[in-house]
Formats: structure tokens, sequence, C-alpha cells
């Protein structure tokens, strides 16, 4: 299987912009779709996949807690 890189780009506003975070999902979403894309070829179901990263972006929030 080809693996293709996709590119994420930077942020353009300042980080106090209030719309800053729509900017990163925005930036974010094709890499996103990628790698979703990726699990179900290789035989993941939708909700393992959402589930999966939902406990993986919980993971990575609770770690960054003091």
């Amino acid at each position: 299987m080809k693996r293709s890189s996709v590119a994420i780009v930077e942020p353009s506003w300042p980080a106090d912009h209030p719309d800053r975070g729509l900017q990163c999902q925005l930036a974010l979403e094709p890499a996103f779709q990628q790698l979703v894309e990726r699990a179900a070829e290789s035989g993941w179901t939708e909700d393992e996949i959402a589930n999966a990263l939902l406990e993986l972006a919980g993971a990575r929030l609770k770690r960054r807690q003091p």
C-alpha cells in the first residue's frame, strides 16, 4: 500500500485569536481523514477507530494536566 504524507499547514493567526482552534481543526482534518481511511483499510470499523481516537486524545489531555 502506498502511504502518502499529508502536509499540515502552519497557523496564520496569533495564539490569542478567537478562531485559532478552528483553524487548527481545519489544518488537521486532511491528515485526520487520511489516518481514519488507513485504519479502515486495515480492517478496523468506524466505531473502533472513533473510540480509539477519543481515548488517545483523552490520554494526551490527561498527560498535559498538572
